[in-house]
């Protein structure tokens, strides 16, 4: 009996060739998808600029407004305005900011401008877009002059000032001291404020939305104190204050220290309250 021997199918070992020829011309013959392009990062340069202002004698108030970046306020010589701005330049070349500077009576201003509009403030954020632009200054200011300054979202300091200081911002961070009143006021920036109990403050008043608020009160001098607050109050040792609940159910702390001359008012909607006491530096009005 003959064997019949199994020999194997060449017609499907060509098909399967066949085909997998077609399918590799296919992938060759087909238009690949190009990746996709990376963001272009814009160029930046970042320039000091140097500028002063000379101030009149008669001038009692400096108003500095910058919704461009920070404002950082330190004492300087009487009879100048004296500034060093970090500027950041986006593009080739990129815009330099203007100083303008009006007066009034007694009042001088000074604005930052930019050759557009200033950025709004993003409400989720609480951020600006500053990207075509930004100046953070430093201000060097005479020592007995009254200060008024604002930003958007750039962070407000004052150091040891003498007289009084209005500060305001959209969501930056206030951070000041002075023997003068304090009149503070931002949406969502976090506030630390010193009030040193000078001999000629008058009435001091701080308010936040959101933000919270870091208050060094000044108790060995004579001060009224009247905090209202949706969120939390609270107090290191050393400061002796009286807690409760106002008629709307906001939180409420009172205290009074020596003639009570000065009236420091706190008020939030949803910020919280941090109060510390402070001994006044002496120094001379």
């Amino acid at each position: 009996m003959k064997r019949r021997i199994a020999r194997p199918d060449r017609r499907g070992a060509t098909f399967a060739a066949a085909l997998g020829a077609l399918l590799l011309a296919g992938c060759a013959s087909a238009p690949r998808e190009a990746a996709p392009a990376a963001a272009a990062i814009p160029e930046v340069s970042i320039e000091m600029l140097r500028h002063a202002i000379p101030v009149d004698a008669g001038t009692t108030t400096v108003a500095l407004h910058n919704p461009h970046g920070e404002l950082r306020v330190r004492i300087g010589q009487p009879g100048e305005v004296g500034i060093v701005a970090t500027v950041q330049r986006f593009g080739t070349p990129g815009p330099l900011p203007a100083f303008e500077t009006s007066r009034k009576g007694a009042r001088l201003r000074i604005d930052v401008r930019y050759p557009f509009a200033p950025p709004p403030v993003d409400a989720a954020t609480g951020r600006a877009d500053h990207t075509r632009g930004r100046a953070d200054l430093v201000v060097f200011v005479p020592p007995d002059v009254a200060l008024e300054l604002s930003t958007t979202d750039g962070r407000l300091q004052v150091r040891r000032a003498k007289r009084d200081v209005d500060a305001r911002s959209d969501s930056g961070i206030i951070d000041v001291s002075t023997r003068g009143a304090l009149r503070l006021s931002t949406r969502s920036g976090r506030v630390v404020a010193r009030q040193e109990g000078g001999a000629g403050a008058g009435e001091s008043r701080i308010e936040t939305v959101d933000g919270p608020i870091l208050l060094a009160v000044p108790v060995a001098g004579d001060a009224t104190l009247l905090v209202e607050t949706g969120a939390a109050i609270s107090h290191d040792p050393g400061i002796a204050v009286e807690m409760g609940t106002t008629a709307d159910g906001l939180q409420r702390a009172s205290g009074r220290w020596g003639s009570g001359r000065h009236a420091l008012s706190v008020r939030s909607a949803r910020g919280t309250v941090h109060l510390v006491p402070v001994i006044p530096t002496p120094t001379r009005d």
